[in-house]
């Protein structure tokens, strides 16, 4: 992701996630590759034109915000969730990223899992309800309970959330 906005140089997760949504709620649907390619933007830029936005074919906060609502109003789950990308990097209480929307919607997953855990809005804000869920998820996984995501609680989350996903496919 470059200045805020989604183009041909991002890779990984983030992209995997928005074209999941894109085959979700737009045609043409591109395949989920991880790689921002000419596909997913002629998928980017015929939701743009559906929405009467400016078709630049870049996922920008507008059009990202916009499929992410229409995404989660349609309560469809993306296929799988791979390992956190990076060793050393952490989500972090008040971040405001794409991760966070998707450490969000993992957590909403795992309800069915854990009936402790309560619903938590999509808002991509890394805010006190979500602390306190994921602490509640390293808690019941014996994971330390920093309220933090790093790799191993993200990796743990994302082996449930598959797992959840896959049992619970119609």
């Amino acid at each position: 992701m470059t200045g805020g906005y989604y183009d041909n140089s991002d890779r990984g997760q983030r992209i995997r996630v928005l074209q999941q949504m894109l085959g979700a709620v737009a045609n043409p649907a591109p395949a989920v590759s991880g790689r921002y390619d000419s596909d997913t933007r002629a998928a980017v830029q015929q939701f743009q034109r559906s929405r009467g936005y400016p078709a630049t074919g870049i996922a920008d906060r507008r059009t990202w915000e916009e499929l992410r609502r229409l995404y989660s109003e349609r309560k469809i789950r993306p296929e799988g969730i791979r390992p956190f990308p990076a060793r050393d990097r952490r989500i972090l209480s008040r971040e405001r990223s794409d991760l966070v929307m998707i450490v969000q919607m993992m957590l909403n997953e795992l309800r069915l899992r854990y009936d402790a855990l309560g619903h938590i809005p999509l808002s991509g804000i890394f805010d006190r309800e979500t602390g306190e869920a994921v602490r509640l998820f390293q808690r019941m996984n014996r994971l330390p309970e920093n309220g933090e995501i790093d790799v191993h609680t993200w990796n743990r989350m994302a082996e449930q959330y598959n797992d959840v996903v896959r049992r619970h496919e119609p």
